[in-house]
């Protein structure tokens, strides 16, 4: 029910709105002067006010301003009544914020007019303040669940770049860098959905591998780490690269969704024959540069990519090239050629070419592609993954790791190394460590604990002897980045320093026997005699390699300064 206040101090006029409003279902309340008209509207908060300006005491004007001020919501609106010659007032009472006003004699006819258009004001102005309400919530509302949100994306954001670091530690082996081989990468995301390695064949010569994903981010990585896989344990083995790619294809094929696939090639480098063999799958054409910078060779695709149908439709076909030493070969992702500036131009093979014979240095080729990249996109943003692989036709110097001493007897073998510092940052010695003794059959159960030991004393005297590198930043995942950064700058400067590795096997009469591996540095070497703590008793990721060791080999024994250990492993 809307609730009239009626503020006259003629009581016949007020008894006389009083009764005709009644009629109408109005709650009437009245109060003979301004001071009791005040008080009136604090306590009962009417909807309309019928407000006399000429009054003893404060008159109608004043009442109007102390009522606005405590009626901050406009929840009640003002009608004023006024009598002739009162015109002048009646307008300053409506720039004070009156609805209305009436002159007396009342016409009631007006006066019903005006009390049912301040009513509709009321109700729109009732309507108005639910909706301000409900936005006001809605905003509220939104910015809570807009701090949710960032506070979700913070969380997965710092877990997706922890997981980038892990990722990109298993696929790029840094330490399998060889000094031939140059990459140009740059990702669009933390994850990045290319892949390029290169790696020494166990008997010479070179693997190379570049991959293309589709897509960007996570979901373009996610085949990254089984195709990483294949492909090291298949060139351990000295596979083929059909026999790699019918592998690589068969796994793909069998886990990925449909419409995730791979363009990539396959190239296997025999230094000795100096031939090139490409297997080409969905990448741009492959580019071979002679000695003159000019463009010896182009290879296109003649492959379909890899997860697209299975082994028995892929049908791979290879190319065969002769190379000279000084021929350089470009392996290159589409993300090259299709990087797009702000006018919607595209990089494209003519401009990438043309940047490629204009090197004067092959040391230049890819950080010139880089330079003109960058310069051709300008403000642009990045639209894809940007990989690139320049492999030089030169022999990687093995002879550096120069066997001292060798032989083999009926019932074991005994064989030494010594690995100096420019082999040390160039070539997986321990690969070469490892392909030098798994093919004894007699250890074939024991590959695993074998690999262990190896890495674990080769580690210890690399990043520990010669690099010096602090095994306390491994407390953590994040410090494990920090301790692979340090790792990856201490190694490409190392000028100096080296490591011996004595590897001897001695079997009984029966089918055991004993592995010995005795393992020397340069570094300082450290306090051997200092206790370190159980295997598990140590929860960090760091101190775990001797007491791992002791776990594992009958004897673990160090001498010198700390910088030479000798093992014991039995094989039954």
């Amino acid at each position: 029910m809307i609730t009239i206040l009626i503020i006259d101090d003629e009581e016949l006029i007020r008894k006389r709105l009083k009764k005709i409003l009644e009629l109408d279902d109005f709650n009437i309340i009245t109060a003979e002067n301004g001071h009791k008209g005040i008080e009136m509207f604090k306590k009962e908060r009417p909807d309309i006010i019928l407000l006399d300006i000429k009054m003893p005491g404060l008159d109608g004007i004043e009442v109007l301003r102390r009522i606005k001020a405590n009626d901050p919501n406009h929840a009640t609106e003002v009608i004023m009544i006024t009598g002739h010659g009162g015109v002048e007032s009646a307008i300053q009472a409506m720039r004070e914020g009156a609805f209305a006003y009436l002159q007396k004699p009342i016409e009631f006819d007006e006066l019903e007019i005006d009390i049912q258009n301040a009513i509709k004001k009321l109700n729109m102005q009732k309507q108005l303040d639910q909706h301000v309400q409900e936005l006001e919530q809605r905003t509220t509302d939104l910015e809570n669940a807009n701090l949710e949100l960032e506070g979700l994306y913070r969380q997965l954001r710092h877990d997706y770049e922890v997981a980038a670091k892990v990722f990109r530690k298993v696929i790029r082996r840094d330490d399998l860098q060889l000094r031939n081989v140059k990459y140009l990468l740059s990702s669009m995301d933390i994850f990045c959905g290319d892949l390029a390695i290169a790696l020494p064949k166990p008997d010479g010569g070179l693997y190379a591998f570049l991959g293309d994903f589709t897509g960007h981010g996570l979901i373009a990585a996610i085949g990254a780490i089984p195709v990483t896989d294949i492909f090291y344990d298949m060139t351990r083995s000295n596979m083929s690269i059909i026999d790699i790619a019918l592998e690589i294809n068969k796994k793909l094929k069998a886990t990925l969704p449909t419409g995730l696939f791979l363009a990539s090639c396959l190239a296997e480098l025999d230094f000795e024959n100096r031939i090139l063999t490409i297997w080409n799958g969905g990448i741009p054409d492959i580019i071979i540069l002679d000695a003159n910078n000019e463009i010896k060779q182009r290879i296109p695709s003649n492959n379909l990519p890899l997860g697209v149908v299975g082994n028995e439709i892929l049908n791979p076909s290879l190319d065969k090239i002769n190379v000279q030493p000084g021929d350089r070969i470009y392996l290159y992702s589409d993300g090259v050629i299709e990087t797009f500036n702000k006018e919607g131009d595209m990089f494209g093979q003519p401009r990438f070419e043309k940047c490629l014979i204009s090197c004067n240095s092959e040391d230049q080729a890819l950080d010139i592609i880089r330079h003109e990249l960058n310069a051709f996109r300008g403000d642009s943003p990045q639209k894809d993954d940007v990989t690139m692989m320049e492999i030089t036709c030169l022999e990687p110097d093995i002879e550096g790791q120069n066997q001292l001493f060798s032989k083999t007897t009926k019932r074991g073998w005994h064989f030494a190394f010594e690995i100096r510092a420019d082999m040390l940052r160039s070539v997986d010695s321990l690969s070469n460590l490892y392909f030098r003794i798994k093919d004894d059959q007699r250890l074939s159960s024991h590959k695993e604990n074998i690999y262990l030991i190896l890495s674990e004393l080769f580690t210890n005297a690399l990043d520990y002897g010669i690099l010096q590198i602090n095994s306390g930043l491994k407390k953590s995942i994040e410090g494990f980045e920090t301790y692979f950064m340090e790792r990856m700058k201490r190694l490409s400067c190392i000028s100096s320093g080296w490591v011996k590795i004595n590897i001897a096997y001695e079997p009984d009469d029966t089918d055991s026997g004993v592995f010995v591996v005795r393992m020397e540095d340069s570094g300082p070497g450290f306090d051997y005699m200092k206790q370190l703590p159980k295997l598990e008793e140590n929860p960090l990721f760091g101190g775990r390699g001797i007491p791992l060791l002791r776990s594992v080999c009958k004897h673990v024994r160090y001498c010198g300064k700390g910088n030479c250990v000798e093992v014991e492993y039995e094989v039954n």
